[in-house]
């Protein structure tokens, strides 16, 4: 379900912000405005393999919600992994995903947003970060901002959903703050991220042939 906003007595949710689809400057907005770390954020795969960080991938509404439980997993205490409560916030809990599963690749600044956030909310549980998600008028602002900025139209029903995919302790893991936890998707490696991670995207387009809604942006060094 989604969080109560007692001010106004309505379920809360932030404005659609298309992260990775047609023009991605709103999502950027985003980023930018909360100013995450000082490594940019690629569209697209690169033509050779290299050291990935993990990478949202934009799935159409249609996949089913609850996988069959050989797939779900207890994960690594050191997996990074947050529910979402709060609507058409996917593409902005995938980067969360992204970001904190890649602390020894990114560098984050001292004191910014995602500083500040990853820190606070360390030591808590998924249910606890979104509930500390939801509360956050700093990231509600900033996506207030994206959504208006013009390359949005806040009228649209959104049918889309990010997850995110990242490697941790060798394992590939993939990232949806609809479930319960992290799911498992067998062993991975930072060099071959990538290549893993499109395996099991691949086959999910499978399910979905006719689909023209599914995108993938890459998080990578430059």
């Amino acid at each position: 379900g989604e969080a109560m906003d007692p001010a106004r007595g309505q379920p809360r949710r932030h404005e659609p912000v298309h992260l990775g689809t047609g023009s991605h400057r709103g999502g950027g907005a985003v980023l930018r405005r909360l100013r995450p770390r000082r490594r940019a954020a690629r569209h697209g795969a690169p033509a050779r393999p290299r050291r990935h960080l993990p990478l949202p991938a934009h799935l159409p509404g249609k996949i089913p919600r609850d996988l069959p439980r050989e797939f779900c997993t207890d994960s690594s205490k050191k997996v990074y992994f947050t529910k979402q409560t709060v609507g058409n916030a996917c593409g902005t809990v995938g980067v969360i995903h992204a970001i904190g599963n890649a602390a020894s690749d990114i560098k984050l600044v001292e004191g910014s947003y995602f500083d500040r956030f990853y820190k606070q909310t360390a030591d808590m549980d998924p249910v606890q970060r979104a509930v500390f998600l939801e509360e956050d008028d700093e990231m509600e602002g900033a996506h207030s901002v994206a959504a208006t900025a013009g390359d949005t139209d806040v009228n649209v029903e959104v049918n889309e959903h990010f997850v995110c995919f990242s490697c941790v302790d060798g394992e590939l893991y993939e990232l949806d703050g609809r479930k319960s936890k992290p799911i498992s998707h067998g062993p991975s490696s930072p060099e071959t991220l990538l290549q893993d991670a499109a395996k099991v995207i691949k086959a999910r387009i499978a399910t979905n042939p006719n689909s023209l809604n599914f995108n993938v942006m890459v998080l990578s060094k430059q």
